[in-house]
């Protein structure tokens, strides 16, 4: 098992973050995303065992990609560089990793108290994707979930045959909603594990690193949905839309709107990545939630 920790301007924060997780595993790689500080500076010297991974710009998650791609590990642990392991959280993620099982993601909770990520649902309300964090539930056993965040266990030959985090939805967002959907379409599972509990430290690093950060996150939407939803979701999906455009541009502003027709200049894009799946689709939309939420647990 191999660990992946992706890194953008960390500074001290990366080396706290890479105390806590030595004390879980061995083998670990830096995934930098063309820092700008002294973040890898102190990785090299005070981690020397630590791994770098470099990418050429800051790509966010598909900088784990090639890494991931590159190695011979059956499962590989990734994480975000402000995430803080806490004792224990490997293992209790390792006892999931089995036949059909895609990933594996902790409780994600925040150092100054409070849940940010607890086993996420995924539904369509006339086409449009809805998610939920689940962030105020109190879970506590294990049960399925619609995707896993950029922090969790992942099943590596299952990531490599999915081609990882797709360049879609660059630089983010979305980009890890579609990457468990997807394995959901194949009949692959993703699992939560409440008791395995990582600490967020939150800098709001992707704000600060990127602008038009709304209307980004509103084109990545329709991107999957053109992408990912069967026909049925496609068609109320379809139908709904003036007045999602409508509604959505006078109540949230300009965003909503240059979301989608930033879209719509992907729409090609979107529709050759949505041929390639297809083509392996085993679960229809339906069928998908049902199997989230028919069974608490593996």
């Amino acid at each position: 098992m191999e660990a992946f920790v992706l890194n953008y301007n960390g500074g001290e924060k990366i080396l706290k973050c890479l105390s806590r997780l030595s004390s879980e595993i061995g083998e670990i790689t830096l995934v930098d995303n063309a820092s700008t500080d002294n973040s890898v500076e102190l990785v090299r010297k005070n981690f020397p065992k630590v791994k770098i991974a470099s990418a050429g710009e800051n790509i966010v998650a598909r900088a784990f990609n090639e890494p991931i791609m590159n190695s011979a590990s059956d499962w590989v642990l990734i994480m975000l560089g402000d995430m803080m392991a806490t004792k224990g959280f490997l293992g209790k993620l390792a006892r999931h990793a089995g036949p059909g099982v895609f990933a594996v993601s902790p409780k994600i909770v925040r150092m100054g108290g409070g849940t940010d990520w607890a086993a996420t649902e995924l539904s369509f309300r006339l086409g449009q994707p809805s998610i939920s964090w689940n962030t105020q539930a109190e879970i506590s056993a294990p049960r399925r979930e619609a995707f896993p965040p950029i922090t969790g266990l992942f099943n590596a030959r299952l990531f490599r045959e999915l081609g990882g985090f797709d360049a879609l939805y660059s630089p983010t967002y979305y980009d890890d909603v579609d990457l468990g959907y997807r394995a959901w379409k194949r009949g692959w599972k993703c699992v939560y594990e409440p008791a395995s509990v990582v600490e967020h430290d939150h800098d709001a690093a992707i704000g600060k690193a990127f602008s038009n950060v709304k209307t980004r996150a509103y084109r990545n939407k329709h991107l999957f949905v053109w992408k990912n939803a069967d026909r049925l979701t496609l068609a109320q999906y379809a139908l709904s839309l003036p007045f999602y455009l409508a509604a959505g541009t006078l109540l949230r502003g300009p965003p909503c709107l240059l979301g989608f027709l930033e879209a719509f200049g992907r729409l090609d894009e979107a529709r050759a990545r949505r041929a390639e799946d297809e083509m392996r689709r085993l679960l229809s939309d339906r069928e998908i939630r049902e199997a989230v939420a028919g069974q608490r647990g593996q």
